[in-house]
C-alpha cells in the first residue's frame, strides 16, 4: 500500500469519525430533551447542552487549525495530522469542563422552555373533554400550531 492510500484511507476515517461524533453529539440532545420525569429534566438538559457546546467547539478548532502545518521538530508529525480532529474534539470536551464559551447554558434554558412548553400542552390536551369537541378541536389546533413553532 503506497503512501498516498494509507493517506487517503487515513483521511477517510477521520471523516468517518467526525461523522458519527456529529451523529453522537444530536442523538444525546434527542435522547435528553425527549426525557422527562415528573416535569422538567435538567441534568438531561445540563448534559445535552454540554455535549452540544462541547462538539462546537471542537469544530470551531477544526477550522482554526486545518492550515497549520505541523512542527517536524516537537510536533508529533504524521500522526499528529491524522489524529488532529480527534484532539480538537477533546480540547472541546476540556474547554466546556473549564467553563467553556457560555453556550450551553443558552443551549439549556432552550431546551428546558421546550420541556416546560410541551408539558403544558400534553397537559392541556389531557384535560380536554371528550363531550366538547368544538373546544377540543380549537385547542388541539393550538397546541400543534405551539409544538411546530417549538421545532422551527
Amino acid at each position: 500500500m503506497s503512501m498516498m492510500d494509507t493517506t487517503s484511507l487515513i483521511g477517510g476515517a477521520q471523516n468517518a469519525y467526525s461523522v458519527g461524533v456529529q451523529g453522537q453529539a444530536v442523538n444525546a440532545a434527542t435522547a435528553q430533551s425527549n426525557k422527562k420525569a415528573n416535569g422538567l429534566d435538567e441534568k438531561g438538559a445540563r448534559t445535552a447542552a454540554d455535549n452540544f457546546e462541547s462538539f462546537f467547539v471542537g469544530q470551531m478548532l477544526e477550522y482554526m487549525t486545518q492550515g497549520v502545518e505541523v512542527d517536524p521538530e516537537f510536533g508529533g508529525g504524521h500522526a499528529e495530522e491524522m489524529w488532529r480532529s480527534m484532539m480538537n474534539q477533546e480540547y472541546g470536551k476540556h474547554i466546556v469542563k473549564s467553563g467553556g464559551l457560555g453556550i450551553s447554558k443558552q443551549v439549556m434554558d432552550s431546551l428546558l422552555k421546550a420541556q416546560e412548553e410541551s408539558t403544558t400542552a400534553q397537559q392541556k390536551l389531557a384535560a380536554l373533554s371528550p363531550d366538547d369537541e368544538t373546544a377540543g378541536a380549537t385547542n388541539a389546533a393550538s397546541a400543534i400550531s405551539a409544538a411546530a413553532r417549538l421545532r422551527q
